[in-house]
């Protein structure tokens, strides 16, 4: 049922969306000029899909859901271990500094590096739960009190898997299809989009189960062969809220014409998220954090598993932690004692306050943007040497005179960069009304003399040493050319709106 709701998806693609596409994009360049008749067709063609559309996403969330069990126990058995929790844990940990550490975007190599093992392991999580929940067994064992109906939560997770990526890949293709992008290349990225989207979801969903779940297991409140039913029934529920919840947004940005909403979108959370890094100053404070948590589960593995109804593994783990966070206190003084602390003067407590103001300075770090934009410059100018950096960057952002043979006095231009943040700016660039950008630039634009219109550029990039009269009689509030410039487009809009 899978392969054939597939392949109804493919059909439409050949038969429906390149033909509203192709409609779209004559539409697009005809402008007010385009006939009625052309319009209505569009109209009619984009109703049709809408309907055809919705109609395979719940067809393939219930071929999702009722997918054959395919059951594996030994998959399940090795997921009731304490050592896969500690798994998933450490693996998020590493996510995190991955995303966070400074050090991984010191150059672009080491961004480079950092980009693929980041993008690797979150693959691997995602898959790693798909496989596990895909292989469930039918329910609990019977010895197991109010045993969960395994069966069920697996289809619950399984069809909420398929309802975000499918509304995420209609909405997509339906975006990119009606404004008359370029279709090969939209496909593709819906396509992306979709599996970014179902990713940061199962990976979300696993960060903010797994703790949960691996403290109840800790403090005795769920036995170890109830805690990964437990933690299914979690993420199952976790799943459905989210899947609600973007129902709920795209139908109100649906009724809304596409305004507002824009970061609490889903699809958006993909980009949303990770910008968030970009502003984070704590990585100190987040590394010693990840030691802590480290040494909490490289003790757990050494102490191996808990035996059933052990009442004193909560006062272990306690002890655990309160010796880890002394050990980490005294490394943190002995990192940052004062000169004067020689030898094993850093024990004395006198010391201590001003290590720990110190290392309280020291857990601040410069937003991580600041660092990227420096790596970016030091690559582009082939330099590490800040003054030298600073110098080269005055000298390559001086604007230098037109040159002299040159009978025009001035080159003018508009720049239009970051008009919105999925506002109508972006969403309509153009309406007479909301595209204020987009019009404000045509209309400078038009007041150019018809024999000049894109010539000076034209003649500065490719010929700047020739003598030109080029536009000397234009209006003396024309501009010469526009430049589109930073996000202008994202998170909404298409570049096809600007050509």
């Amino acid at each position: 049922m899978v392969v054939l709701v597939l392949l109804a998806w493919v059909v439409k693609f050949v038969r429906l969306d390149r033909r509203i596409n192709g409609l779209a994009a004559a539409l697009v360049w005809q402008g007010n000029s385009a006939p009625t008749i052309q319009r209505d067709e569009q109209e009619r063609m984009q109703r049709l899909n809408d309907r055809i559309s919705w109609t395979l996403v719940g067809v393939m969330v219930v071929a999702a859901a009722l997918l054959p069990p395919l059951p594996v126990p030994a998959i399940y058995n090795a997921m009731q271990s304490e050592a896969f929790g500690w798994v998933i844990l450490a693996s998020i940990l590493l996510l995190l500094e991955l995303e966070l550490s400074p050090s991984f975007y010191a150059s672009v190599t080491r961004m480079r590096v950092r980009g693929l093992a980041s993008e690797s392991l979150l693959l691997a999580i995602a898959l790693s739960a798909l496989v596990a929940i895909a292989t469930l067994p039918l329910a609990e064992e019977a010895r197991v009190s109010h045993p969960i109906n395994l069966y069920v939560v697996r289809m619950f997770l399984l069809g909420n898997m398929a309802f975000c990526g499918g509304l995420t890949l209609y909405r997509e293709i339906r975006r990119r299809v009606r404004t008359g992008d370029l279709l090969a290349h939209g496909t593709v990225d819906g396509l992306r989009t979709s599996l970014q989207v179902l990713i940061l979801f199962n990976v979300v969903a696993m960060a903010l189960a797994t703790p949960v779940i691996m403290s109840l297991q800790v403090t005795g409140v769920l036995e170890r062969t109830q805690t990964i039913a437990a933690g299914l029934n979690l993420l199952a529920f976790i799943w459905t809220v989210v899947s609600i919840a973007y129902f709920v947004l795209y139908t109100l940005r649906r009724i809304n014409h596409a305004r507002g909403f824009s970061w609490i979108d889903p699809p958006n959370w993909r980009v949303a998220l990770p910008h968030l890094r970009y502003h984070f100053r704590w990585h100190g404070f987040f590394l010693l954090a990840a030691w802590v948590a480290a040494i909490q589960i490289l003790g757990a593995w050494l102490a191996g598993p808990v035996a059933t109804g052990d009442a004193t593994i909560g006062l272990r783990q306690a002890l655990l932690l309160l010796a880890t966070l002394v050990f980490m206190l005294f490394v943190v003084i002995f990192r940052f004692r004062p000169s004067v602390a020689r030898g094993l003067g850093w024990l004395n407590p006198a010391v201590w306050p001003s290590a720990l103001r110190l290392a309280i300075r020291h857990g601040f770090n410069p937003p991580l943007a600041d660092v990227v934009r420096t790596t970016y410059l030091q690559a582009l100018f082939g330099t590490t040497d800040e003054a030298a950096l600073l110098d080269l960057i005055e000298e390559h952002a001086r604007i230098a005179p037109l040159d002299t043979r040159w009978n025009v006095r001035s080159l003018r231009f508009n720049i239009i960069g970051d008009p919105g943040e999925g506002d109508d700016s972006q969403l309509y660039p153009g309406s007479s009304y909301h595209g204020a950008a987009k019009q404000a630039s045509r209309a400078t634009q038009e007041r150019k003399t018809p024999a000049s219109n894109g010539q000076l550029l034209d003649a500065l990039i490719k010929n700047p040493a020739i003598t030109a009269t080029i536009g000397i009689h234009d209006d003396p509030e024309a501009i010469d050319f526009t430049i589109i410039s930073s996000d202008v487009i994202y998170p909404g809009g298409e570049i096809c709106h600007y050509e």
